[in-house]
């Protein structure tokens, strides 16, 4: 008996829209996945966009007029719709640690869909359960899949960070942060009971301020329930973009000059917020954001200046930083639309970035092993 999803195709699928050209400046060969008018954007770079076979990308289109899922063939090129919800939040989507699905929040809920097939599920209905829906970020799991962090920002009330139980349902509170907001949770996937989220304002700048008041991130024990600082930048520099490794031993960061964000390192350190490493320091360009393969071998990343700017691999055993392409985005002025934030896929064979270079943001790839 053939599945239902054979009978009657699940998902709207779109023509190929993919190019390929030579990079003018390294000469080797990028695809270009999307075309036209409309803004198609890869992940946050925290998160993967890629189905483990790699065969899939995953990634976000306001081609229907709202932003919605979309995923892209990598060999062939051809498009589909995932999904056409309400309330889709466009920042939130991440595949689930069993490399299938497409995780998302629209409104109150948490949708999965299965990237292949296009079958759809709600995995959880927070209504009722908190006072406000999650608010953007994306979708922040533990590596079982069956946990999930999120913030929830009620009106009149302070941010509060929430941890989600998705197997049971079951919601638990776990931090409160008056005055302020609280950005960028993650769950350590070493330890489900250890989350990371950063505080804000941001207040590393000052430098008249104790190191506690400066700190990037912050470090919380889901069984205590108690948040210390973790990631703090010595003084005359501030700290971005932090994730974990695959496997949860080392938080990797981007550290950065002020006044002038220059020079720029990526560095990592261990659970304890000890043995800090410098993996790559380039004195003269900005790296933006950063994403790990999942065997830590390399890093890629972006660099943050307008209109001219580079896509680095970054050997972790030897430090060596080699450009693989120039996505030459404008995302230096713009919105997070329009950054690169460059992502691996899960067996290290493509990377995905998005880039405006054609006028309006759109998909690309970079086939590794060039």
């Amino acid at each position: 008996m053939k599945a239902a999803y054979e009978d009657e195709p699940m998902l709207k699928l779109l023509k190929s829209e993919k190019t390929v050209y030579t990079d003018q400046k390294t000469g080797n060969d990028v695809w270009k996945m999307t075309a036209g008018s409309a803004t198609d954007v890869s992940c946050y770079p925290e998160a993967e966009a890629f189905t483990d076979d790699e065969r899939f990308l995953v990634f976000i289109s306001n081609r229907t007029g709202t932003f919605q899922l979309y995923r892209a063939d990598v060999a062939s090129g051809e498009l589909a719709q995932l999904s056409d919800v309400e309330g889709f939040n466009a920042e939130s989507f991440a595949m689930a640690p069993n490399g299938q699905e497409a995780l998302f929040t629209a409104g109150w809920h948490v949708h999965a869909i299965d990237v292949d097939r296009g079958e759809e599920r709600r995995v959880i209905d927070f209504e009722e359960k908190v006072p406000a829906p999650p608010a953007g970020g994306t979708v922040a799991l533990s590596s079982s899949g069956n946990r999930m962090v999120f913030v929830g920002r009620p009106s009149n009330v302070a941010p509060i960070l929430f941890m989600a139980n998705l197997e049971t349902g079951d919601v638990q509170e776990l931090y409160r942060l008056e005055p302020g907001k609280i950005t960028h949770p993650q769950i350590c996937p070493s330890d489900p009971n250890l989350v990371t989220f950063d505080p804000a304002p941001d207040l590393q700048n000052d430098m008249t301020l104790p190191p506690d008041k400066r700190s990037r991130t912050w470090r919380l024990n889901v069984e205590t329930g108690e948040a210390e600082p973790f990631l703090t930048a010595p003084i005359g520099f501030r700290a971005t973009h932090e994730y974990w490794d695959r496997v949860g031993e080392r938080l990797y960061f981007h550290v950065k000059k002020t006044p002038g964000s220059r020079p720029t390192r990526i560095c990592s350190m261990n659970r304890e917020g000890d043995d800090v490493r410098i993996h790559v320091e380039n004195p003269t360009r900005k790296l933006g954001h950063s994403s790990i393969d999942r065997t830590a071998s390399f890093i890629v990343s972006d660099v943050q200046t307008k209109d001219e700017n580079e896509l680095y691999h970054i050997d972790l055993a030897t430090g060596e930083a080699t450009i693989l392409c120039w996505p030459n985005s404008d995302g230096d002025v713009k919105d997070q639309t329009h950054h690169v934030h460059p992502s691996i896929s899960a067996r290290g064979s493509y990377v995905d970035f998005t880039s405006d270079r054609a006028g309006t943001p759109d998909l690309y790839v970079y086939p590794l092993g060039q």
